[in-house]
């Protein structure tokens, strides 16, 4: 896509993209590190870290869902972007 449209610096590619999101999930992802060091291809690796589901076979599957459930089972509520970030995942799976 970015070809098409002829973006080819990194910081408009983060910012185009962002724009194609709601509100919640574009506060998330200008929140990470990444974004904010303005590199196209780190955010693209933190995002596949976000989203594993994304780059797996089980995308899904009930097992995957199992699997994502064990390993957050000991989330604390004071954990917030670790929360979010299961209740993203949970969802997409589910």
């Amino acid at each position: 896509m970015f070809q098409t449209v002829e973006i080819t610096e990194d910081q408009k590619k983060l910012d185009w993209i962002t724009g194609y999101v709601d509100a919640d999930i574009h506060n998330q992802w200008t929140s990470f590190e990444k974004y904010e060091a303005g590199s196209w291809n780190r955010f693209l690796e933190r995002l596949k870290t976000e989203y594993p589901e994304l780059t797996t076979e089980e995308q899904g599957s009930m097992d995957h869902l199992r699997k994502l459930c064990r390993e957050n089972a000991g989330i604390n509520l004071l954990e917030e972007e670790r929360l979010i970030s299961f209740k993203r995942r949970f969802l997409y799976i589910a």
